[in-house]
């Protein structure tokens, strides 16, 4: 997938000598500090950003400066932070809309008609629909949606696409309790055959979901192995609750010193982080 792969923007270095290979059908989760380049290399892998060195190879062929269409063509799909969805359509009509934008000829020649003669176009909306437990919510307009319901509704309009490959970014940031649920129990329905690379800060959603997980830092991976081993690690540890972390916070306050409320948040901060890290074992 990535052949030594960097990526610069002026004197910042983002990236650093990226190999990655990821088999078909495989479930790869990418964690790491903020700033650790996790959205850089999501956008190098799906066109967004040209890498500065190295080549990118999807599906066996190199599409290094290919366009971000181009990609998607081939079978790349891809959720972002925020939400991208047609706000005053209703659900329903979002996935008809990304059915009708997807690489199947039966409905790239017939974008003239109205939705209502495509009869297999309503059908597979329905399945999605109902797959991914958002068929109650089908004639009600996007923009009265939750933010949870719209997170679940953009990764239903990636599948939609019948991608073979699909990137995940942060697809529980933001979500209530409940709402982490439900995307939890979405995340677990993805179909088996489909190669998923996702981003993501809840670490137990992340042990949970995928086979393999990518530690990134500063722009280089530190770690590439399967969760347990990632969990045990001393220097991934380190990197979560020790040092490094602590510095980090430090410098973000302004002073490289932390005032009495900002300790006594980074303690709670690092206790919560724990606490995940260890319900994801």
């Amino acid at each position: 997938m990535l052949g030594g792969v960097s990526k610069a923007f002026g004197d910042l270095r983002v990236l650093t000598d990226i190999d990655l290979s990821v088999g078909a059908g495989q479930r790869v989760g990418i964690i790491g500090l903020n700033g650790a380049g996790k959205t850089t290399l999501f956008h190098v892998i799906s066109g967004l950003e040209p890498p500065t060195r190295g080549r990118v190879v999807l599906f066996g062929r190199e599409v290094t400066r290919t366009s971000p269409s181009g990609r998607a063509a081939l079978g790349l799909s891809r959720t972002f932070q925020v939400t991208l969805l047609y706000p005053r359509l209703t659900v329903r009509e979002n996935v008809e809309v990304a059915l009708l934008g997807s690489t199947y000829r039966r409905y790239r020649l017939r974008l003239w008609r109205p939705l209502r003669t495509h009869g297999d176009l309503r059908t597979r909306s329905r399945e999605l629909l109902e797959t991914f437990g958002l068929w109650p919510l089908a004639n009600v307009e996007v923009r009265h949606l939750s933010y949870g319901h719209q997170r679940q509704l953009e990764i239903t309009l990636a599948i939609a696409v019948d991608p073979a490959l699909l990137l995940l970014d942060e697809p529980t940031a933001g979500l209530s309790v409940a709402e982490m649920a439900a995307m939890r129990r979405l995340l677990a329905s993805l179909p088996r055959h489909l190669t998923v690379l996702v981003v993501e800060h809840h670490l137990e959603v992340i042990f949970e979901l995928v086979e393999r997980v990518l530690v990134l830092h500063q722009g280089s991976i530190i770690m590439d192995g399967p969760p347990s081993a990632v969990r045990t690690d001393r220097q991934v540890q380190d990197l979560y609750f020790g040092a490094h972390a602590a510095a980090q916070v430090a410098r973000q306050t302004g002073g490289g010193v932390l005032n009495a409320d900002r300790r006594d948040e980074w303690t709670k901060g690092q206790a919560d982080r724990r606490e995940e890290w260890n319900r994801g074992h």
